[in-house]
């Protein structure tokens, strides 16, 4: 089932995106690539395109540098007399790569052209699991706002983007903004309440994780509500984005316009500062644990910009493996810059089941069960499709590296519905304005919000100044993952609970 469920996601984002993707590795299909394509950084292109064009019959054609984006050009390696290559040539041109670094002293000269996605945990929403109905209080539970600090915290959020009546549904959530330019997503409120969406999708259904966005920054508010933020909208292909493309994206998100915050946000945006946080729930694995080349150009500028920290979920695979751009905190360069938050169970003292670890994730804040701003309203709920596999049991339960014997997400229930191999045949879901929902994606604005308000509450502190302080100070706990105990942030007014022990598994 967790092959077939990655495979159906597959086929999804590649249908989403335009762009035929493969799977790899081979042997255990963790992440996805583009197919037929490789990405090279603008330099190496004039020693790549001969190490490439060796031996072919028909050599590929290089790029134009103005195709750049984020001093990468992709190139397409397909070979015509290779027509059963699994993906598009790929493979082939990255083992000649390979050679070639070698004798030049390991210099990256390429990649595969990774897809950045919110799904990832083999791009499986399962254990982070997919949204469900709730009528539970939010939790965490909404801070009461005060009088706006003299300069508020700013973050951005990179993600799917915002309901464009997020702020009528949802008062408490007035300090968020949408990027200008970019399209927003229509949540439920009746109509004539606020002029349609014109760019709103007809279709009365909701696609899979339109809400993704909407439900980070409710938390970020209800944590932290006189933070400034600012939701960006770049994941919008089933939530995901080539490598290449991302690495644009982001550095345009971080540099663009504050809109609409005269009141609370003067000063904010003087056109070369960044925001205090940027809060990013989207990455992928590799296949050799390298950093990512797409990200290349961002990080050496996020280096330049001490007032930015980059708080990044850590990742849904169960996994030890680097996931990026989280795992740059494995570098030195970037150990300041970057701050990678993994996900606690409802308990708040043990890791969740789905959660990556290992020592690059260096903070885990409760991540199973959230509930959030979502789609819908009482008066007209907005039906949610579900559109593929559930899980019956959970990937890492009972296993011999694992024993979560707990009611896991990916577990216990599971979905009501069956494999879903047609929209028509696909289980539905109404929702009026409330989600539960987990993931690492939600444990990472938690701890941004966090941060912002230690911020304010110590005027003066940059962000990587007080993750710090909050990661040595008082409010950091402990938790056990994985059989290491390790620092956790409990937000203010979320409050544990107890978790549904099963027997072993005979």
């Amino acid at each position: 089932m967790a092959l077939d469920r990655f495979m159906e996601q597959l086929g999804q984002i590649s249908r989403e995106m335009g762009v035929p993707l493969a799977a790899g590795p081979e042997d255990d299909p963790r992440f996805l690539y583009e197919r037929d394509h490789i990405i090279v950084p603008v330099g190496e292109l004039h020693e790549v395109v001969p190490v490439v064009n060796a031996g072919r019959r028909i050599s590929v054609t290089p790029p134009h540098e103005r195709e750049a984006k984020a001093g990468l050009l992709r190139i397409r390696v397909t070979d015509p007399d290779d027509p059963h290559s699994r993906d598009g040539g790929v493979t082939k041109a990255l083992e000649a790569i390979r050679l070639a670094e070698t004798r030049n002293g390991r210099r990256r000269m390429g990649s595969r052209n990774h897809i950045i996605a919110i799904t990832t945990g083999g791009v499986n929403s399962c254990p982070s699991d997919e949204p469900a109905f709730t009528e539970r209080d939010w939790l965490p539970a909404l801070t009461p706002s005060t009088s706006a600090p003299a300069r508020p915290v700013s973050i951005v959020v990179i993600d799917t983007g915002l309901l464009v009546d997020h702020d009528l549904l949802y008062p408490w959530m007035r300090h968020v903004v949408p990027t200008p330019g970019e399209p927003l997503k229509r949540g439920g409120l009746p109509e004539g309440v606020r002029p349609s969406d014109p760019v709103a999708d007809p279709d009365p259904v909701v696609k899979e994780y339109v809400g993704h966005g909407t439900f980070i920054a409710g938390i970020i508010a209800a944590i932290a509500p006189r933070a400034a933020v600012r939701v960006s909208g770049k994941l919008v292909h089933a939530g995901a984005i080539d490598e290449q493309t991302f690495g644009q994206e982001v550095l345009d998100a971080v540099g663009s316009q504050w809109p609409g915050l005269a009141d609370l946000a003067s000063g904010l945006d003087d056109g070369t500062r960044w925001p205090d946080i940027i809060s990013l729930s989207a990455g992928t694995s590799n296949e050799d644990g390298e950093p990512l080349l797409g990200m290349e150009k961002f990080m050496a500028r996020l280096a330049d910009h001490p007032e930015t920290l980059l708080v990044a979920a850590a990742g849904n695979n169960g996994s030890d493996a680097p996931f990026w751009p989280a795992a740059y905190t494995r570098l030195p360069e970037y150990s300041e810059a970057v701050l990678s938050v993994g996900a606690l169970r409802q308990d708040g003292r043990h890791g969740a089941c789905f959660t990556d670890h290992g020592d690059w994730v260096q903070v885990y804040a409760p991540g199973e069960r959230l509930v959030g701003a979502f789609l819908g309203t009482p008066e007209r709920p907005r039906t949610y499709r579900y559109q593929h596999s559930t899980y019956g049991y959970c990937r890492w339960r009972q296993t011999s590296e694992h024993d979560f014997d707990y009611d896991c997400t990916c577990g216990f229930p599971a979905r009501a519905g069956e494999l879903s191999t047609s929209l028509a045949e696909a289980a539905t879901q109404d929702f009026t304005g409330k989600a539960e929902w987990s993931g690492t994606s939600f444990s990472t604005p938690a701890v941004a919000a966090m941060i912002a308000n230690c911020m304010m509450e110590n005027p003066g502190l940059s962000s990587r100044a007080a993750a710090v302080k909050l990661l040595t100070g008082p409010a950091v706990r402990t938790a056990e993952v994985h059989g290491r105990s390790v620092p956790a942030l409990w937000p203010p007014l979320w409050s544990p609970r107890e978790v549904v022990l099963h027997p072993p598994r005979p």
